[in-house]
């Protein structure tokens, strides 16, 4: 049976998002020791939106982001986007090369 996602209960999403915050801790944690330096974290936005929602949130659609995309399988089938806009990923790239 695979998941209708337009009919998932709050509680389901509920589950989602804190799967999602466990998972960006765990990264946020990963990239602490690759940088031998405390890594600050906010609580990571998590929904389930629509491509068009997902740009309108974003910003403008002609503003530059890096995305890593993750497909995830089996019965709840989806994909996870980690988007930075490109400030804060030219950032993310400086820090983990060790130049300014």
């Amino acid at each position: 049976m695979v998941l209708d996602w337009d009919h998932l209960g709050s509680l389901q999403v509920d589950a989602l998002r804190e799967i999602g915050s466990i998972g960006a801790g765990n990264a946020a944690t990963a990239l602490a020791q690759l940088l031998n330096q405390k890594v600050a974290m906010t609580v990571p936005q998590a929904g389930i939106l629509s491509l068009e929602a997902l740009i309108r949130g974003l910003g403008h659609e002609e503003e530059p982001v890096a995305c890593v995309s993750t497909l995830v399988g089996g019965e709840a089938s989806a994909m996870v986007l980690f988007i930075w806009r490109a400030p804060d990923a030219f950032t993310l790239v400086d820090l983990l090369l060790g130049r300014p």
